[in-house]
């Protein structure tokens, strides 16, 4: 049995900078896998077959399932796998839980089936899945530019230690995306502030740069989000940020101590809390990570 470790990410940076004709929009982003994960088995069987008791949603809905038939079909292979979700990751809260799974189960089934495929290999495919998916099979700290497809590893900066908050809300990526606005381009905050910090390993720096273009959606039709990032900011933390689309919000902290005294005084109600690091390294062992886990 082959068992993966799939991480949620943060968007520490995000711009939109245009609607293509395509349909689709070219951002600027800085992407940050985090010690959140989802748990994903696999072993060899007849077919594919997927479970997640978590998702009530059938398995042909599910992104990991469809990027196991993808590479069944890719590489015509004539075994199949049995592939269980552990979820821990917060569905539709902009941590990239699903893309991740799917990247997790390319590189399992790459493994299992004895596939020799590479990264950038692994990446193309991926692209065909969701435009999260290619940062997922690298990890760490990225720059992703284009659709969110063109990623550029960057240096890791020392630990993070990150308050998130999910709200228990499940906002449409399509709809926020569908009501950003362009008119306000000179507002932009420039995204060499956060990668002149990711690169002096400079906190206070990488706090500063924090930026997400689809706020300017969001906490007009939620409210809650700019509560929940006052209060982290209240807390104590250095800046605090919408994920994604959202909902979840994160704040960022000097410490794990830190991290903990600030989630211990949030008001909590409707709401999950998790006190997280920023990913060390690439992650596909058995081992539980440190930094997993609810804080309330």
């Amino acid at each position: 049995m082959i068992e993966l470790y799939a991480p949620a990410k943060l968007n520490l940076y995000l711009d939109v900078i245009n609607k293509r004709l395509d349909g689709y929009h070219d951002i600027v982003s800085i992407l940050q896998a985090i010690e959140l994960y989802d748990i994903i088995q696999i072993e060899a069987a007849d077919e594919i077959n997927f479970k997640c008791p978590a998702l009530d949603i059938p398995s042909e809905s599910n992104i990991a399932y469809k990027a196991a038939k993808l590479l069944w079909e890719y590489t015509n292979k004539c075994q199949g796998a049995a592939i269980n979700l552990d979820k821990h990751i917060p569905h539709g809260a902009g941590l990239g839980g699903g893309s991740s799974d799917a990247a997790s189960v390319l590189m399992g089934l790459n493994q299992l089936w004895e596939l020799g495929l590479n990264n950038q290999e692994l990446m193309q495919i991926g692209e065909r899945l969701g435009a999260d998916v290619p940062f997922f099979i690298i990890r760490g700290t990225c720059l992703a530019e284009g659709i969110g497809t063109r990623i550029t590893p960057l240096p890791t900066i020392c630990p993070i230690w990150f308050v998130l908050v999910y709200p228990r809300i499940n906002i449409s990526t399509d709809w926020v995306y569908k009501n950003v606005k362009f008119e306000l381009t000179n507002q932009i905050k420039t995204v060499k502030i956060m990668l002149d910090g990711l690169t002096h390993n400079d906190i206070m720096a990488v706090s500063r740069g924090c930026y997400n273009r689809l706020e300017d959606v969001t906490l007009e039709a939620y409210p809650q989000i700019k509560t929940i990032k006052d209060e982290l900011i209240d807390a104590g933390c250095l800046a605090a940020l919408m994920s994604g689309s959202g909902s979840c919000v994160f704040g960022i902290t000097g410490s794990k101590e830190e991290a903990e005294r600030v989630a211990c005084k949030l008001k909590g109600g409707n709401q999950d809390t998790f006190v997280v690091r920023s990913e060390v390294g690439e992650r596909h062992d058995c081992s539980l990570p440190d930094g997993q886990g609810y804080s309330g």
